[in-house]
Order: structure tokens, then C-alpha cells, then sequence
């Protein structure tokens, strides 16, 4: 049984094909990344630049919903994408989506410097806690030190925990 690609005549147009056109052309005259083009549809749908990529290829398929992103993102209606001769021009997004871009960018700019500080005061007192460690451990070697000098010193004798005082009633070498 033929598939749907097989089936399709020689005269019929691959529309995936020509939207993928559309797509990597515009982001080429635009002088954009994947990463920005990403950035740019996000208001409309979450896609990772790797999805794009393999739209532009070929091997990712394309959704109504995409497709419609992307005519929101370049201010254009989906039809122009079947349109190559309307491909000439770089298509540029409204100001209204520029500004929005804008704004998310300095939205994530303010988390990240907030999570920057946040894990600057982290660190600290996680380097506070390594100093009150150390410090720990120099007062048990002390406690230590004194409870072996106790035992094979004048004879042994018995010590509370961090306490260099004889416990009460009991005999003192």
C-alpha cells in the first residue's frame, strides 16, 4: 500500500517543504540564531532551537499550531509562508512583539540576577559552616586530647562532652 508521500502526485506541493523554506530564509535575512528564533516564537509556543533545526531539515514535522506561531512571530498571515515569490524581503516582526521580546528578556535577566544572589548567599553560609565545622572539630581534638592525658596522666577520670570538669562524685585519680 502507498504512503501518503507516495501517493501524492508529481504536480502537488510538499507544503512542510515550503514552510521550512520560509522559516530558514527569514531567520537567515533577519541574521538570527536558532536560539533567538526560539526566543522570538515564545510567546506563542515553547519550541527548543534543536526542533527548528530539524523543521528547517526536514526531519521534524511541522503542527497547525506551529505554523501559526510562526506567521504570529513574522506578522504575517500563514499563507505568505506558500508564497515564494512573496520571500524576497525579510519579513520583520511587529514592534509590539519586539517590545514584548524585550521585555521577557529583561524579565529573565532580573530571575537570573536574583538567583545569582541567592546562590552568592548560599555560598557563604555554606563557607560559614565549613569554618564553624573546623572549628568543631579543633574544640573535640581538645576534648580528646585532655580525656587520653586524663587517662594516662594522674589516672582516669571521668569527662562530660566539651567539659573539662570532673563529673560529680566520681574519684579524681
Amino acid at each position: 500500500m502507498p504512503t501518503e508521500d507516495e501517493d501524492r502526485g508529481s504536480d502537488e506541493i510538499d507544503l512542510e517543504s515550503l514552510v521550512a523554506k520560509f522559516l530558514e530564509r527569514q531567520r537567515r535575512l533577519n541574521n538570527w540564531t536558532y536560539e533567538e528564533l526560539a526566543l522570538r516564537l515564545s510567546p506563542y509556543i515553547k519550541v527548543h532551537p534543536s526542533a527548528l533545526q530539524k523543521v528547517v531539515k526536514g526531519t521534524r514535522r511541522i503542527t497547525v499550531n506551529e505554523l501559526a506561531a510562526y506567521a504570529k512571530t513574522f506578522s504575517v498571515p500563514a499563507v505568505k509562508f506558500l508564497d515564494e515569490a512573496a520571500w524576497k524581503e525579510p519579513v520583520r516582526p511587529s514592534a509590539d512583539l519586539v517590545k514584548y521580546s524585550q521585555d521577557q528578556l529583561y524579565k529573565i535577566k532580573a530571575t537570573m540576577n536574583r538567583r545569582t544572589h541567592k546562590i552568592e548567599q548560599i555560598v557563604e553560609q555554606l563557607e560559614q559552616i565549613q569554618k564553624d565545622d573546623a572549628q568543631a572539630d579543633r574544640s573535640l581534638a581538645i576534648q580528646i586530647q585532655k580525656i587520653e592525658s586524663a587517662k594516662f596522666g594522674e589516672g582516669i577520670v571521668n569527662f562530660t562532652p566539651f567539659d573539662d570538669s570532673p563529673v560529680a562524685g566520681e574519684p579524681n585519680g
